[in-house]
Order: structure tokens, then sequence, then C-alpha cells
């Protein structure tokens, strides 16, 4: 079993709900930053997560610190199942320098042979799974 987590702070907005008996599926607009550019490099990405029907969706504009699954499709925005949300007192966080950007942690083998390009770099693709809702997605990272 292969999996690709992803933990740290997001900024999460436009959430869509949808009930069923007894639990709630909240879906999230959220985007990834780079700390090399974070206000020009960002990556679109959906937070999907379950809550007990009783509770409320995080307001718009909410910072959290989440920890999830990540999975990637080709044309389709990364989505992230979180297995957990905490959220933050922005009054605590002194400015971005505050923020612990995004971090991938990828536990699996390599799929395929390593290669190299022209410079001489050398580059490996590993394959994971990882559910979200009720389906088992499969990603490739290089």
């Amino acid at each position: 079993m292969s999996n690709a987590y992803i933990f740290g702070h997001f900024n999460l907005w436009d959430s869509i709900t949808i009930s069923h008996s007894g639990c709630t599926e909240i879906f999230y607009k959220t985007s990834i930053p780079t700390p090399s550019n974070p206000d020009r490099c960002r990556l679109d990405a959906v937070v999907h997560h379950n809550i007990r029907a009783e509770r409320e969706p995080l307001p718009d504009d909410s910072i959290v610190y989440l920890f999830g699954t990540i999975t990637s499709r080709p044309n389709q925005p990364p989505v992230i199942e979180a297995l957990n949300i905490a959220g933050c007192n922005t009054d605590e966080i002194d400015g971005p320098d505050c923020l612990l950007y995004p971090r991938l942690c990828i536990f699996a083998e390599p799929s395929a042979p390593i290669q190299s390009d022209v410079d001489g770099r050398r580059f490996f693709r590993i394959q994971c799974t990882t559910e979200v809702g009720d389906k088992v997605l499969l990603s490739n990272y290089m």
C-alpha cells in the first residue's frame, strides 16, 4: 500500500455541502502555495471532509491546520481527503512567516526505472493510491 500525505496551513473557501444520514460531506476550495513565491505560485485544490450531521461547515476564508491524503488526476485540481482539520486563531498568526507551508510526504516504492534528463538530473516515478470518499484513486508523482 502506498500513500501521499499532505499537512500544513490552508485557507478554505466556497464550501459545498452534501448531507447524508448522520454524516455531511463538505468540499472546500483551497490553494497550495509554494514557499519560494507564495503570492504567485499557487496550485488550486479541493479539500474533501466528512463531519457529523449536527456540525456546521467552517466559514469562508478559514485558516486551518490540515492533515490528509492527496491525489491528483490529469486536467483536474488535486483532491485532499482531510483526515484532521484544526481551526486556527488568526489573531495569533503573526503574518505569513508564521504559517507552515504545506508539506507532501509520499510513502511508496518507485514504479519505474530511474531516468536522467539532458542536464544529468535523475528522476523516477512514484505511484500512490489514496481513498477519497468511497473511491480509491491512483496518482503518479515525479
